[in-house]
């Protein structure tokens, strides 16, 4: 048996959420995984950005053709947004609010895939303390979006019938 192949991936998602904050700074972005891997970036400054929690937002909406069935999702999705370095505060303000703007809607409409910001979060200063014992400034928001994804499943229809009437004492007779 094949997966789903649906109409936006995970990989799509976050590859979309990567260029729009990719537009507005100059340093490293990258997509990351949350664990106790070190971190990946040499420079101290950059942007990390991870899934965090996906959840349906109504129950899956069906379409049928007459040989498939389209299945529509509308997930709420959820990405935690993290700025570390000097600048980390001021991006992380701009980001989110750009985010919550028609920057924000506007970018994700013209992705060609069905997805839009919800909204975002306020930053929150959250520092951490590197490997090497220092504290490293972090800012953090949460991105919320809304995407739009189906899948299409086969379908047996029955688009002509034939009926015959029968003589049911003469096809199955009693016994």
């Amino acid at each position: 048996m094949t997966d789903l192949a649906v109409s936006i991936t995970e990989d799509q998602i976050m590859a979309n959420i990567g260029d729009f904050i990719s537009q507005f700074v100059s340093c490293e972005v990258v997509q990351v995984q949350f664990n106790r891997a070190p971190m990946l970036p040499k420079s101290s400054e950059f942007v990390a950005f991870s899934k965090k929690s996906m959840k349906l937002l109504s129950k899956p909406y069906d379409t049928y053709t007459d040989t498939t069935k389209k299945v529509l999702g509308r997930l709420q999705y959820v990405v935690q947004v993290d700025f570390y370095g000097e600048d980390s505060g001021a991006r992380a303000s701009s980001i989110s609010s750009l985010m919550s703007d028609m920057s924000g809607a506007d970018f994700f409409k013209s992705s060609g895939y069905d997805m839009q910001t919800l909204y975002a979060s306020d930053a929150k200063q959250l520092p951490i303390i590197t490997g090497e014992e220092q504290y490293l400034a972090r800012w953090t928001f949460d991105a919320v979006f809304q995407i739009n994804q189906f899948f299409t499943l086969p379908v047996q229809t029955a688009n002509t019938l034939s009926v015959n009437l029968v003589n049911v004492d003469a096809t199955f007779p009693a016994s």
